[in-house]
């Protein structure tokens, strides 16, 4: 993401301070050039880009890849004609991020992001200047925003995070200066000039330091006047909340039907309201209803803001339903509460495997070196859904680099001995951790018993999907696996049939991969399969992998999908 070093100020209106922000930061996003000469964009100009602000707002509500797309469309649009909307730019960082993967577990998109950072750096700029409760709103969004991108980024990011720490310090600090350009108006004086920008008239020696060719006598109108130093504080109005989110507000904390405040906290979350966090944050600790405590939990996770940490760290270690304490858990992976490992830790032990799993996940997703221990600990859980998360999660911590050497070494020992499960799981790691280095243990794993295999199959499975072929012994091991005579329990049928599908595309191992799938469908036995939370029906996940791997969309009939792989890739 730029620096702010990177920045430069355009020039300023003649006309106060409403019509400096139109041209403040057109230099700080790439395509929106200034308009020399200009005070600012006509009116018309500036309601139509407040219109398209709405409308790329009410896209990114509606939370789809084209409803994206078109919100990006919107409010580009928005942010050119009027580049000091400062909904407009909030709104296009928050959809470039978006469009970048955050929160989706993998590592932010760089060139995406860097776009977000430039409308991000705008709203801060903005916000100092503005001074509303709209503007410190959108300043505190943008910086939860660029928090937990900060906390999705691999450790391996040398730009991002240094400048992001730096620059964060200053926004709570109120320490960032900027240079400012003033278009002299009639009767200015650099004492006046001064007074707006200081507050203080004795300071106008500042403004005639920086403009040495500048008469300060006879200063003409239009004249350019270079305004150092200018403070960038944040702004003093409390934050406030607009009437739809003030409605939603109230009736979380009404005495209507559950099933109505659940809505409303689900509304909330949509329009990632971060001034709800604290109603929130009040609604999870106390409302009596199981099912809106874990909506608020879900939520506080959407708005990803670090202030509600506390209550959801309360929430997984002591709210009486599991499922709250799930959603509590996972939303603690969202808002990058790193100060909540020793919660997290202990919720390995819950009770209820699912909280254990999600709990695992995000310690995962946070990426601390920290969590390596206990988690290759739970690899050895009694509950398939914990040591299925921590072996993702492990995986994870190594593209994260926060596995370290040692911790790998156990983990691969542990996947070459130890109790089958635990073999399992650790087999699921290393096809996801080291893909091309872990072949020879996961092909050898093949011969073992059962659980074993499988989890070296779905291992290999792993290791295709991240481009590495296995060599044509461990194909033709997994193509005996994966046959419908060959006996094997689904779920290791499944990770062969995958593997060898997906690496075998166009060759007639792949072809018979693709048949193994097909196969499949006729088997309704639920497994737990690749990093999802719960089990699903064998026959489900083979046809979202013929699809994906076909780009067919057939239904999910064994015969006719072996008719179209027999016709599409005869041998």
């Amino acid at each position: 993401m730029p620096t702010p070093a990177g920045y430069r100020m355009p020039p300023a209106a003649s006309r106060g301070p409403a019509l400096l922000l139109a041209l403040l930061l057109t230099a700080a996003a790439p395509g929106y050039p200034a308009r020399a000469g200009e005070s600012g964009p006509p009116l018309d100009s500036q309601r139509r880009a407040a219109a398209l602000a709405d409308i790329g707002k009410l896209h990114l509500e509606l939370a789809t890849a084209a409803d994206n797309a078109a919100a990006i469309t919107a409010l580009k649009e928005a942010a050119r004609l009027d580049p000091a909307n400062i909904r407009a730019r909030f709104w296009l960082g928050a959809a470039w991020l978006r469009s970048a993967g955050l929160g989706s577990g993998r590592a932010p998109d760089r060139e995406m992001a860097d776009r977000a950072g430039s409308e991000m750096e705008a709203v801060f700029r903005l916000a100092a200047l503005q001074r509303s409760a709209e503007s410190e709103d959108l300043r505190l969004r943008a910086i939860a925003l660029l928090d937990q991108c900060a906390a999705e980024l691999p450790a391996a990011e040398a730009r991002f995070r240094p400048w992001w720490a730096a620059r964060r310090a200053e926004l709570v600090a109120g320490r960032n200066t900027v240079s400012l350009v003033h278009v002299v108006a009639r009767g200015d004086t650099l004492q006046s000039i001064a007074r707006r920008y200081y507050g203080d008239p004795d300071l106008a020696a500042r403004i005639a330091g920086a403009n040495p060719g500048a008469d300060p006598r006879s200063l003409a109108p239009g004249q350019k006047l270079t305004v150092p130093g200018v403070r960038v504080e944040p702004p003093a109005p409390v934050p406030g909340v607009d009437a739809v989110d003030r409605d939603l507000l109230r009736q979380l904390t009404s005495s209507a039907p559950a099933a109505e405040r659940r809505a409303a906290v689900a509304r909330l979350a949509t329009r990632e309201c971060l001034m709800a966090v604290p109603a929130l944050a009040g609604a999870l600790r106390a409302d009596e209803s199981q099912w809106v405590r874990a909506e608020c939990a879900r939520a506080l996770g959407v708005i990803g803001s670090t202030d509600a940490e506390p209550a959801l760290a309360a929430a997984l270690g002591a709210d009486p339903w599991s499922g709250c304490r799930a959603e509590a858990a996972r939303a603690l992976a969202r808002v990058g509460a790193r100060g909540s490992l020793a919660g997290l830790t202990a919720a390995l032990d819950d009770s209820s495997p699912q909280v254990a799993a999600a709990a695992a996940r995000s310690l995962g997703a946070l990426g601390l070196a920290e969590s390596s221990g206990p988690l290759l600990g739970a690899l050895g859980s009694r509950s398939e859904a914990l040591r299925r998360a921590a072996a993702f999660a492990l995986a994870e911590l190594g593209r994260r680099e926060a596995l370290g050497a040692a911790e790998r070494e156990r983990l691969a020992a542990l996947a070459r001995r130890g109790p089958a499960a635990a073999r399992a799981a650790a087999l699921l790691a290393m096809g996801r951790l080291d893909p091309a280095g872990s072949e020879p243990l996961l092909r050898e794993a093949l011969e073992d018993e059962e659980a074993v295999r499988r989890g070296a199959a779905e291992g290999l499975a792993l290791a295709a999907a991240a481009g590495h072929k296995p060599g044509a012994a461990a194909i033709e091991k997994l193509l005996r696996l994966a046959a419908p005579a060959g006996g094997a329990d689904p779920a290791t049928a499944l990770a062969a049939a995958a593997a060898v599908a997906r690496a075998g595309r166009g060759t007639p191992a792949g072809r018979e991969g693709l048949l193994a799938l097909a196969a499949l469908l006729d088997e309704h036995r639920a497994v737990h399969w690749a990093d999802a939370e719960e089990p699903e029906p064998v026959s489900a996940a083979a046809a979202r992998l013929l699809g994906e791997l076909t780009g067919a969309r057939l239904p999910a009939d064994r015969a006719g999908w072996t008719a179209w792989i027999e016709r599409e890739h005869a041998k």
